[in-house]
Order: C-alpha cells, then sequence, then structure tokens
C-alpha cells in the first residue's frame, strides 16, 4: 500500500456531505468531534445522523453550498479584533450553523452569501459599502425596530414573516425578500428610520451585489 493512501475511518455509518468536492459519503465521525475526514478530498466534514430527515430544501442546499465553497467569489472584510468582540463573532460559520439557520426560518440563503458567511460570520463584502449582519443578529420583519413600523408599501402583514433583514448598506437596511421564493430571494432596501421606507429593490442578492460595487 502506498504510504500517501488516506482511509476513513470506516466504510460503515451515518451519511455525510462534503461541501467542498461536493460529494456523499458514510463514514464514521469522532465521538469526541463529531467531525470525520471526507475520503475523496481529505478535508474536515462534520457528520450528521438525522440528515435523512431534513426538508428537501435543505439537502438541495447542501449541494448548492458545494458549488459556492469552491468558487469563493464573495468574501467579507476582516473584523478588526475589538470589533469581533463587540459584536460577538467567534470565526467562520461553520456548515451545520449555516443550516440550522436556514431551518430557522424556512428559506435558502443565496450560494454567494453562504460562501461569504463560511469565510466569515459578518463583515463588509469586499468591494462593496454592503455590511453584513453575523447570523445570529438576522431578523425578519416582525422582530426589533421593525416589528413597530407601518411598512405601509407592504399590503400584506404576514409578509413580515418572509422578509429577513441582513445588514446594511448606504440608503438602509438589506432585507432578503421571500414573498414570492424560499430559494432564490430578491432584495429590498428599507430606511427604518422613515417607516421602513422602501428605496430599492433587486431580483435577487447577487445583482443587489453588483449594483452596490464601488
Amino acid at each position: 500500500m502506498s504510504d500517501d493512501y488516506v482511509s476513513s475511518r470506516t466504510p460503515e455509518g451515518p451519511l455525510g456531505f462534503c461541501p467542498l468536492c461536493n460529494s456523499h459519503c458514510r463514514i464514521e465521525p469522532s465521538p469526541e468531534s463529531g467531525d470525520a475526514t471526507c475520503p475523496s478530498c481529505g478535508v474536515l466534514v462534520w457528520i450528521d445522523s438525522t440528515e435523512a430527515e431534513l426538508p428537501s430544501f435543505s439537502r438541495r442546499r447542501l449541494s448548492q453550498l458545494g458549488q459556492a465553497a469552491r468558487s469563493r467569489t464573495l468574501c467579507c472584510e476582516e473584523w478588526i479584533a475589538s470589533l469581533r468582540e463587540i459584536v460577538g463573532i467567534k470565526g467562520p460559520l461553520s456548515l451545520e450553523a449555516l443550516r440550522k439557520f436556514e431551518l430557522q426560518f424556512a428559506v435558502s440563503l443565496p450560494a454567494s452569501l453562504s460562501d461569504a458567511l463560511m469565510t466569515q460570520d459578518g463583515g463588509r463584502i469586499l468591494g462593496t459599502e454592503v455590511d453584513v449582519y453575523p447570523v445570529n443578529r438576522c431578523v425578519n420583519l416582525t422582530d426589533g425596530v421593525w416589528r413597530t413600523l407601518p411598512l405601509p408599501w407592504l399590503k400584506e402583514p404576514r409578509s413580515r414573516y418572509r422578509m429577513i433583514c441582513i445588514g446594511k448598506a448606504p440608503g438602509g437596511s438589506v432585507v432578503l425578500d421571500y414573498r414570492r421564493s424560499d430559494t432564490t430571494p430578491g432584495v429590498c432596501v428599507l430606511d427604518h428610520i422613515f417607516d421602513g421606507e422602501l428605496r430599492a429593490e433587486f431580483d435577487s442578492f447577487d445583482r443587489f451585489i453588483e449594483a452596490t460595487k464601488v
């Protein structure tokens, strides 16, 4: 056997997914850390034995993240240490935490945004003036300051649940708009100072980022 051969811990075990090489594997994770080495590319993956019970949109999302992880086209500027402490950032967002967020709101984040969050959990998108919050500070429009704003342009009050504020940009707050789709949101820029006035709309997150490049 070659000295460079890397074997998995065992060919049996829970079904895992590697977002880097976009492959599934069955491998027994370490009992201490819950991780294992992908037998295809060698990256560490976190094995979740409940994967088969996840909603179909979440399984599709894992596949989409594999594509984003290889491209790394959208990243956040590095936070300075003092700001990291104030905001409460502990490091890049894990795949598990990202999936938990998506399940909480029953949506899929845009692949490029997921990629940026797994590089750093929040920060300024490179080449723009868009600041993305850490996911634990993202809320839908039924929470926080948004709860009391009239949002006169939003005709259906229940739609507030389908809109998630994820950060700030020149002109207002950045809100992912899932009113039309759970998987491909538009983007609204809202001014929370003036009753949540609608300042701009975009049909996708990537087009919003393209329009805000400096």
